[in-house]
C-alpha cells in the first residue's frame, strides 16, 4: 500500500540520516535556523533543569556536591549577538560534521529520488546553497513536502546521466554559473521532514561560519 511504501522510505531516510547530536552544537549561533534553535534551547533547558535538581539534592549527595550552578559558557555564546570566532578544534569538528551530514542528505535524495530537468526545479524554498564551494557543492530546497537537490555535475560520477538533464546554475552568493544535475524526492512523513529540515538548517549554519582559524599556541 501507499502508506507502507511511505513508512519504508521513512525508515531508509532515518537510517541513513541519524539524529543530530545537539550537545555537540552547544555554543553554535543558530540565529537563522529556527528548527535547530528550538532543539538547542530544549537541550539547554534540560541541562539547566538537571543542574537545578542536582543543586537541590534530588540526585544524591554526590551530584549535589558537584552541581553546576553558574551559567554555561556554551549557552552564553549561543545567545550572543556578536558572531563567534572559529578558533577551537571543536568548532572545526562542528562545521565538518555539518558538511558531512549535508552531503549524506544529498546522497539520500539522489538515491531515493528521481532525476529531473532544470526547468522543473522551483524558485523558492532554498535551505542551503553551497554551489561554488568545495565543502558543499550543492543546493537544497524544500517546497510542498518535496525536496529538490541541485548538485554540481561530476564528469566521472555523472557520465551515465543524459546530457539534456544538465543545466547551468548561478550560486546564490554570486560567481560564475556552474553545470549541475537535478534530483527530486517526495518527503514521505512528518518525522522524515523534520530530520531533513534539521540537517538542511545545520548546513545553512555551517556555510555562514568563518573559516576555521586555529589559535596560535
Amino acid at each position: 500500500s501507499s502508506q507502507e511504501k511511505h513508512m519504508n522510505t521513512e525508515g531508509l531516510i532515518l537510517q541513513a540520516l541519524p539524529p543530530i547530536e545537539i550537545a555537540m552544537f552547544d555554543d553554535a549561533q543558530f540565529h537563522h535556523e529556527p528548527r535547530m534553535r528550538l532543539l538547542q534551547r530544549c537541550f539547554h533547558d534540560l541541562r539547566r533543569q538537571k543542574d537545578s535538581w542536582a543543586a537541590m539534592g534530588m540526585m544524591g549527595a554526590k551530584a549535589r556536591a558537584e552541581a553546576h550552578t553558574g551559567p554555561h559558557l556554551g549557552e552564553v555564546l549561543a545567545r550572543a549577538t556578536l558572531p563567534r570566532a572559529t578558533l577551537h578544534p571543536r568548532h572545526d569538528v562542528q562545521i565538518r560534521t555539518a558538511h558531512t551530514l549535508a552531503n549524506d542528505l544529498g546522497t539520500v535524495v539522489a538515491s531515493l529520488g528521481d532525476m529531473c530537468g532544470p526547468s522543473e526545479v522551483p524558485d523558492g524554498g532554498i535551505l542551503w546553497c553551497g554551489l561554488g564551494t568545495d565543502e558543499l557543492p550543492s543546493r537544497l530546497q524544500i517546497v510542498n513536502d518535496q525536496v529538490w537537490l541541485t548538485a554540481v555535475y561530476d564528469p566521472i560520477k555523472d557520465a551515465h546521466n543524459p546530457l539534456n538533464r544538465l543545466g547551468s546554475v548561478r550560486p546564490l552568493h554570486g560567481g560564475m554559473e556552474v553545470a549541475c544535475v537535478f534530483w527530486t524526492m517526495p518527503i514521505p512523513t512528518q518525522k522524515a521532514f523534520y530530520r531533513i529540515q534539521e540537517i538542511a538548517e545545520l548546513a545553512h549554519w555551517a556555510l555562514r561560519q568563518p573559516k576555521y582559524a586555529p589559535q596560535a599556541s
